[in-house]
């Protein structure tokens, strides 16, 4: 039998962003990543990982590639591609990957539920209609914020 787990939260820092804190666990790793996130342009402000079970020499391939993030404008779910080329290929750390692409699936996810007001409405009325665009008809469109069940 093989299990994983991954885990994620992600919190909103005033006037800053969104941070994300997702942890990665199987048979033979145990990585924690930390990414903070603009807020608008979603670009990647920091990076850290800490890995507390990685037994093979590419793991730490992927860590030291863990940089090339910074800057990095993170603000689509089609980014993986580009993400894995970055961080895992061709040697490196499949899963460093895959755990910074689920992190910047959640901070998406995250981002859409909030409208505080201390960002400029535009970008979250933006954030809002990609939202709307890229999500009809499809059961993630139902979580946005904005969306309120009917009464049958």
């Amino acid at each position: 039998m093989y299990r994983r787990n991954i885990n994620i939260e992600v919190e909103m820092i005033y006037e800053v962003g969104y941070r994300s804190r997702a942890v990665f666990e199987d048979f033979n790793h145990h990585l924690e990543l930390t990414l903070l996130f603009e807020v608008g342009t979603g670009k990647v402000l920091e990076a850290e990982v800490k890995l507390h079970r990685s037994p093979f020499p590419e793991c730490q391939l992927g860590i030291k590639s863990l940089d090339k993030l910074i800057g990095y404008p993170a603000v689509s779910f089609k980014s993986s591609k580009d993400i894995f080329q970055l961080l895992a290929g061709p040697t490196g750390c499949t899963h460093l990957a895959e755990l910074v692409i689920e992190s910047i699936k959640a901070r998406l996810q995250a981002a859409d539920y909030q409208r505080p007001d201390w960002i400029d409405p535009e970008i979250t009325e933006q954030r809002y209609r990609k939202w709307e665009n890229h999500w009809a008809n499809s059961c993630i469109h139902y979580t946005a914020p904005y969306w309120e069940p009917t009464s049958d």
